[in-house]
């Protein structure tokens, strides 16, 4: 999946809105905290994933008949996003935790006590390419962490 950019958001505005409206209204909610910009790859990442906490608002719908390792989450038959094995899990469990790197540090955990190896790393920047199709569809939300005085030591 490919994350969305400033200019992706900005371009699907509405005809009644100039993109120089749509920017400021975009720099707006960014500076409100309503909105975040993060590059998956970038140090903010780390950041976003110690202050927040990724949590479910829908329902699994099973693995996919095409790939039998991908998940489907959300409304059928039209609002659902396919997640891999790993974001579902994160997804579905990840709440439990009190941050999102707390729950890509658990779900890593749990992988390796069966035997896998999954670097939590890579499991926060693959969520973070899908995260605005799970809010998009209103299959999760993103709220605060539920401690914001120190994160996991990892």
């Amino acid at each position: 999946m490919r994350g969305w950019t400033r200019s992706t958001i900005v371009d699907r505005r509405t005809d009644d809105a100039t993109r120089a409206d749509a920017e400021v209204w975009f720099g707006d909610l960014v500076a409100l905290g309503l909105l975040a910009e993060i590059d998956p790859d970038g140090p903010d990442a780390m950041s976003f994933a110690r202050t927040y906490r990724l949590l479910p608002a829908a329902g699994g719908k099973g693995n996919t008949p095409a790939d039998p390792f991908r998940f489907r989450a959300g409304h059928l038959p039209y609002r659902t996003v396919n997640l891999s094995w790993n974001e579902v899990r994160l997804w579905r469990e990840g709440y439990q935790e009190p941050t999102l790197w707390d729950a890509c540090v658990a779900r890593a955990a749990a992988e390796e006590r069966v035997g896998y190896r999954l670097d939590p790393h890579k499991l926060l920047t693959e969520t973070l390419k899908s995260l605005h199709y799970m809010l998009a569809l209103r299959l999760s939300y993103v709220d605060r962490a539920r401690r914001d005085d120190e994160g996991s030591d990892q």
